[in-house]
């Protein structure tokens, strides 16, 4: 993402606690230091971090306040930034498992409105190549169409849109290249393939099923659960950031979630 959002969510640090249930009082206050003095080096305003270890939750601290004032818990809502990667990567993947999408299909297949120029290079793209920023896409093209700020049921078909023409600058498969194009795009075959919008499929087949009932992909959603703006960097401190939630970006960037929420996903 474009700003330096300081109201951050840390979701899992790797320890070795003593019991698989708790860490140790001594690694407790070890975890407290390293994050008070980040916090303060960082001039970071407000903070959560949960600590998975071989399945149990054995850390869990809050530290600060979000952009009104209030202080962060373990129910506040986050923009998850590229952590919304991987949950689109297991939307996609749950896809896969019910034969509705191949990892090697060209993506020509689910999306036949979108087109690209090859540039002389022989191999078109596949969702794996999407799925591993390999698809020739350049990151300066990705970040055309990233920040947008778009939002209703439409931002993910509008953005692709933008897309649309792309030049590759490498063969599909050869080279990586890390874009928010390439799951923007992912977003928008989820969508075709579901017949549902990006939010509809992952509420359905994802978050309700893990009991993730906190963890949103679009504007109104977030809103209606209480989501702040955060803060940005200014010469060093912290400000409160415009109201950025791009509906567009939801499959790259703007999946919005809980500490509680996320640790179920850890879990998972």
């Amino acid at each position: 993402m474009k700003k330096v959002l300081l109201s951050i969510m840390l979701f899992t640090l790797f320890v070795s606690p003593i019991s698989t249930i708790a860490v140790s009082n001594n690694q407790a206050e070890f975890i407290k230091k390293f994050m008070d003095d980040a916090i303060d080096e960082y001039n970071i305003p407000g903070a959560s971090l949960v600590v998975i270890k071989d399945g149990d939750l054995v850390f869990q601290e809050n530290w600060g306040v979000q952009s009104d004032g209030s202080p962060v818990t373990n129910d506040t809502l986050f923009t998850l930034g590229s952590v919304s990667k991987p949950l689109t990567s297991l939307g996609i993947m749950i896809l896969v498992q019910q034969n509705m999408i191949e990892l090697d299909q060209t993506i020509d297949t689910y999306i036949p409105s979108f087109t690209y120029k090859q540039n002389g290079h022989e191999n078109k793209i596949t969702i794996r190549h999407l799925l591993s920023h390999t698809s020739g896409i350049s990151a300066f093209d990705g970040l055309k169409i990233a920040e947008l700020n778009l939002r209703g049921k439409d931002a993910i078909s509008d953005a692709v849109q933008k897309l649309n023409n792309v030049e590759l600058n490498h063969e599909p498969g050869e080279v990586h290249q890390y874009s928010p194009a390439n799951y923007l795009l992912l977003g928008k075959i989820i969508e075709n393939v579901s017949n549902q919008s990006f939010t509809e499929f992952m509420n359905d087949e994802l978050f309700f099923k893990l009991g993730m009932n906190q963890t949103v992909s679009n504007y109104k959603s977030a809103s209606e659960l209480g989501y702040q703006p955060g803060f940005q960097s200014w010469f060093g401190k912290p400000i409160q950031s415009e109201n950025m939630y791009d509906d567009s970006g939801a499959p790259y960037g703007y999946i919005s979630s809980t500490p509680n929420d996320m640790a179920k996903y850890i879990q998972f």
